[in-house]
């Protein structure tokens, strides 16, 4: 409003958006069917000097419990000469010594490898990722002159921030009952033989999805005041004082990746087609112009629509192609149920639960609440003396802050879901009967709220003193203390716990050649994990001291030595120690155990040990101006 008072308000805003979508097909190995020994040649096929399959005209999935050829079944016969329907199957019967031709009708004659092709799994799946990041901020302030020697400067700011993002995923599965490969070219050649069935929708099934939201949003309110007086030309030349005020506080949601298949049968909802729903919710795909033409694919697939999976409607595909035939399960064991617990009715059949349709999860300990409330007041004073001493004159400044940091933290600890034994003799004995796991320890997943937090101040001084003994020479000295409060990350009132298992010696790896599927049981207890945030980190304080000497010989040249020293306390370390602990753990029957062991835990703290700092450091700078141009701009500049 006039020449002594300026008001100024700004605002501005950023924001980031993006939106990306990926599909993809693939060729698995066993679409449903477990007895089976694996993709394997059944026609024509050539192999490199390594045995590695090269090309072949066709190839299936053979059913153990079909294979004619194997012998695992003929009990005459050693077992080191045992063969199954691998390949390549011939140079198997050579290199086991069996020579068939001189016994052609022993135990039923030649073992021909005649196979059952099983069906092939194919796949296809859609996803979709958004994300939209937005900072808004908004400034008001002034500068008032109020005399020739004083000046008033203060601030208003306000700042909003959030994040949020989106991603989901929709897969399919469809089938093959062969293919043919060649890899002797420049580019592979896949083809399916029965890749007509590709282009029908009845061929498809709906298989699963997968969602993940994040919502994080943060504020900060902050007001500054500062005063500046003129001293005049004595010592002290000027002094200045100020106050700071910022509350800042951040809202984080995380909900994890929430998957789930969809009507499978085999988790009580029937399978859907792709005839099942709207016609709009998949696409046929030809992916044109693969590898720029290089490359023909097998044939057309079907995927999930870009309109579907980009509507974000999870709750949608769920209760469209997935649980939507759920049933209740029997309370006790008096109540009519069939074999998996479920309640029958009066016909002997599974009683509908429509209170028991899953929803799209969301974490119910996902929640934290971060806030941190900073003020501080200084003051400073400049001064100097063109006598100074012993004739070299001097100025510098002197200063104390003082800092008062509140920090507010709300949270959630969390106990995952495991299934275990305390020792290996437990599990034997509890699989000893029918080879299930039927009494294991259980820990199931649950949470409780966690408030922390921490208040501190802190009085940081500083000086700083700069001699000029000649135009050319400056010595500097300093000296002050420094403060830097943890990040919000690292006091965040959030945290976990578990336990560390060692593999059950039951379990059993898969063997396809005979037939064996994998079994893994629950592991047996090795000891307790926890990490978490603290929100009672204080801040990393540094007690600093420089001097330095620095030579200005001429306009384009300049050099500096400095020495230094630190002494640095809490520190804040991350790292991982092991405590004792003792904790109780219930069986699947209500029985407990009360362990004593060691917990692992991953945490951030204060060290309680000081660090020290001391150093040197020599540079300089040249420019070298007296070249011709354009040279005349380059320069150099090192320091070690």
């Amino acid at each position: 409003p006039n020449d002594r008072i300026t008001f100024y308000q700004t605002f501005f805003q950023s924001q980031y958006k993006s939106e990306n979508t990926g599909a993809g097909a693939f060729l698995g190995d066993r679409g449903g069917n477990w007895n089976q020994a694996g993709i394997m040649p059944t026609g024509n096929a050539t192999y490199d000097d390594n045995g590695a399959l090269i090309s072949a005209d066709n190839l299936g999935i053979v059913s153990n419990g079909a294979v004619t050829g194997q012998t695992t079944d003929q009990g005459w016969i050693p077992a080191a000469n045992q063969v199954t329907c691998s390949t390549p199957y011939g140079s198997q019967l050579i290199s086991n010594g069996l020579n068939w031709s001189t016994s052609p009708s022993v135990n039923g004659g030649y073992p021909t490898c005649a196979t059952t092709t099983l069906n092939i799994a194919i796949g296809s799946s859609r996803g979709f990722n958004t994300s939209d990041n937005v900072t808004r901020d908004f400034s008001q302030g002034f500068n008032w002159s109020v005399t020739e020697r004083l000046r008033i400067r203060g601030d208003l700011q306000f700042v909003d921030s959030s994040a949020h993002s989106m991603s989901m995923g929709v897969g399919l599965h469809s089938f093959a009952t062969s293919y043919s490969q060649d890899l002797s070219g420049d580019y592979p050649v896949f083809t399916i033989n029965n890749a007509d069935t590709l282009s029908n929708k009845a061929n498809y099934g709906w298989d699963n999805m997968s969602y993940r939201t994040t919502n994080n949003h943060g504020t900060m309110g902050a007001a500054t005041l500062d005063v500046d007086y003129d001293l005049g030309d004595g010592f002290f030349k000027a002094l200045k004082v100020g106050a700071r005020y910022a509350n800042r506080v951040e809202r984080d949601n995380y909900d994890g990746t929430y998957w789930a298949a969809l009507g499978r049968d085999w988790n009580n909802s029937p399978q859907r087609d792709l005839t099942a729903g709207s016609a709009s919710d998949t696409e046929l795909y030809a992916f044109n112009n693969f590898f720029r033409g290089e490359v023909s694919l097998p044939g057309q697939f079907y995927f999930p629509s870009a309109q579907l999976i980009q509507s974000g409607d999870a709750l949608y595909v769920q209760n469209t192609y997935g649980y939507t035939n759920q049933f209740k399960k029997a309370a006790n064991a008096t109540d009519p149920q069939d074999a998996q617990g479920y309640l029958l009715d009066a016909n002997g059949n599974r009683i509908q639960d429509a209170a028991a349709l899953p929803q799209v999860y969301h974490d119910p300990y996902g929640f934290a609440r971060t806030q941190v409330i900073t003020r501080s007041i200084y003051a400073q004073v400049k001064f100097g003396s063109d006598e100074g001493i012993f004739g070299v004159p001097f100025s510098g400044n002197l200063g104390l802050r003082v800092v008062r940091n509140t920090v507010e933290a709300t949270g959630f600890y969390t106990y995952g879901d495991n299934k275990f034994y305390m020792t290996q003799a437990e599990a034997n004995a509890d699989l000893a009967d029918d080879g299930e796991a039927n009494n294991p320890y259980v820990t199931t997943p649950t949470g409780f709220t966690r408030e922390d937090g921490v208040d501190y101040t802190r009085y940081l001084p500083s000086i700083n003193v700069t001699f000029k003994p000649s135009s050319k020479f400056f010595i500097r000295a300093a000296a002050n203390e420094t403060m830097s409060p943890a990040g919000y990350n690292d006091i965040r009132a959030v945290g976990s716990g578990g336990v560390t298992l060692a593999s059950n010696a039951n379990n059993v790896v898969a063997n396809p050649a005979l037939g064996i599927p994998e079994k893994t049981y629950p592991g047996i207890f090795i000891g307790a994990t926890t990490n978490s945030g603290n929100p009672k980190l204080l801040p990393t304080m540094s007690q600093n001291l420089d001097l330095s000497v620095e030579w200005y010989p001429s306009n384009n040249f300049n050099g500096h030595f400095d020495v230094f020293n630190k002494t640095i306390k809490d520190l804040i370390v991350y790292g991982d120690t092991s405590k004792p602990f003792t904790g109780t753990y219930t069986r699947a029957d209500g029985t407990s155990t009360t362990v004593t062991t060691q917990i692992v835990s991953t945490e951030v703290y204060n060290s309680k040990e000081d660090a020290t700092v001391n150093g040197f450091e020599v540079g300089g700078r040249k420019f070298f101006d007296e070249l011709p141009a354009p040279f005349n701009g380059f320069g150099i500049e090192a320091n070690y």
